[in-house]
């Protein structure tokens, strides 16, 4: 049996190997971020077959709440599950001397709740989820500040894979539902 590897061979496994990492792109519903898809405005993002629909957000400063409208459509054969830990909220904001701080909203942190009508631990193939996401704790939300909300829909074998959107302040709070 012979080692040697021929220059052929070579060529033609190094031909699959690229087609291999280009082709790979497809799989993360991105083209600008290799795991993390993102958007910058309310719309749908579609990461591991969970097609996510951020819709809209309230901000409710006597309450100190912002509750985001969102939605997923299951597209895979097997079921997944939505709860507290698909999902993590952070609000940067930048102060005169331009120190940045982020506030962290999760459910290890008991400030991050999502609506019983979101929540379900098996949602089937082309079943869809709606319902909200509430932080409380926000004493303010300015127009410069950033709002992150990020929703990842298997939390514990792909922690690489998310959907994201970066939100302003001014955004958010001119698009609100009067």
């Amino acid at each position: 049996m012979s080692l040697t590897f021929s220059r052929r061979s070579f060529l033609k496994y190094t031909a699959v190997a690229a087609v291999a990492v280009a082709g790979s792109s497809m799989f993360t519903g991105c083209s600008k971020d290799d795991n993390k898809a993102t958007r910058t405005e309310y719309g749908k993002i579609t990461v591991l077959q969970a097609q996510s629909t951020l819709s809209g957000a309230t901000y409710n400063a006597s309450d100190r709440t912002l509750t985001f409208d969102f939605s997923v459509k299951c597209g895979r054969g097997n079921p997944m599950r939505v709860n507290n830990s698909c999902f993590y909220v952070g609000i940067t904001s930048t102060n005169d001397s331009g120190k940045e701080t982020t506030k962290k909203y999760a459910s290890d942190f008991s400030n991050l709740k999502i609506s019983q009508e979101l929540y379900n631990a098996q949602l089937k193939k082309d079943k869809t989820a709606e319902g909200t996401i509430t932080i409380s704790g926000v004493s303010s939300l300015g127009e410069k500040d950033v709002v992150t909300f990020f929703y990842q829909p298997d939390a514990d074998p792909y922690t690489e894979y998310g959907a994201t959107w970066k939100l302003t302040g001014e955004y958010i709070l001119s698009n609100m539902a009067k």
